[in-house]
């Protein structure tokens, strides 16, 4: 997973670069909701990513209704954990129900996913709403994608985890899935200047990731 540093929360949250920390504090006090606070990453998302290229696939009408969803059982009393109501993006390489995975590769006529991963599975139970697919390098492993770097647009922002780190850095979403063989989510994280969980190998099953990392 890439994100932004687990800071301490500030006042006045809700801005598009506050970490999950600080949006799950804004949610469970009730000064934000998970429509609202997804409507800003939206509209972030429309005026940055069309310089970024970090979003290989998106469905802002499902992430709405699920955000409408969330919003609703947290107003009735039911949290979910600190990942209920928070935007995520996922690498291009997991399956997600009903959306394309291309794996970086656009000749790749794949027909649309039939089911989750089990990672998906997980963040659906814990409430996170899912927004769309990130770009990723070829196959998770070849060419240069098309996605810039946030600080220097003449910049690589790394692979192949490219689109998740690059779409965390310039706060088009607080936090994205990613998946690493050999350095795909720490390197993407150093060069755009955001966090890396790269958990145990194993630890987390691979049912529904292409099998490239």
């Amino acid at each position: 997973m890439l994100c932004l540093p687990f800071l301490h929360p500030r006042k006045n949250a809700g801005t598009p670069m506050d970490s999950i920390q600080t949006l799950y504090q804004s949610i469970k006090q009730g000064s934000t909701t998970p429509l609202n606070l997804l409507d800003k990453y939206l509209d972030r998302i429309k005026q940055i990513d069309p310089i970024i290229n970090a979003w290989e696939f998106l469905d802002p009408q499902q992430a709405r209704s699920d955000a409408i969803i969330a919003t609703k059982e947290i107003a009735s009393g039911l949290h979910r954990g600190k990942l209920h109501g928070i935007p995520f993006g996922v690498k291009d390489i997991i399956d997600v129900n009903d959306w394309p995975t291309r794996a970086g590769c656009m000749s790749w006529t794949r027909s649309l996913a039939r089911q989750d991963a089990a990672i998906i599975t997980k963040l659906r139970k814990a409430g996170a709403i899912l927004v769309g697919k990130t770009v990723t390098t070829a196959y998770a492993s070849f060419d240069p994608p098309p996605t810039r770097n946030p600080w220097n647009l003449q910049k690589t922002p790394g692979g192949s985890s490219s689109g998740s780190a690059a779409a965390v850095a310039s706060g088009m979403i607080p936090a994205a899935l990613g998946t690493q063989t050999g350095g795909s989510i720490t390197r993407p994280a150093s060069y755009c200047g955001v966090a890396a969980i790269k958990p145990t190998f194993g630890w987390i099953s691979f049912q529904g990731v292409l099998p490239f990392a």
